[in-house]
């Protein structure tokens, strides 16, 4: 999946980020990736039937945590480009990545706001 491959890149690009930066960005970026991947399995293991308003506020907010840690692994790659710890093609490759994701998120969100608010 899109997320899958966005994690994996974004950990393998982190995991060469110099000592000095390790415990700061490094492992910072990881972190969300791994919440990540988690609020994705969460969101997705929701099943929400007609008139379930719990469950489905429950999955919008997974999905919705999922929507900022992009945005927060972006921001935080960003940081580390910045300071030098990371390469400007890492940064490249990761925004288009995220980008990707960021969409197929937010698609996600609406098509079920569309389905269970009408």
């Amino acid at each position: 999946t899109k997320a899958k491959d966005f994690v994996k890149y974004v950990v393998q690009a982190s995991g060469k980020i110099p000592k000095q930066y390790r415990f700061s960005f490094a492992t910072k970026i990881q972190n969300l990736c791994m919440d990540l991947i988690e609020y994705l399995l969460r969101a997705n293991e929701i099943v929400v039937k007609a008139k379930d308003h719990k469950g489905f506020e429950e999955r919008q907010e997974f999905q919705t945590k999922a929507l900022t840690n992009v945005k927060l692994i972006e921001y935080f790659v960003t940081l580390a480009v910045e300071e030098g710890a990371m390469l400007l093609k890492q940064f490249n490759n990761i925004a288009k990545l995220g980008t990707e994701v960021g969409v197929l998120i937010s698609k996600w969100r609406d098509s079920d706001k569309r389905r269970f608010i009408g």
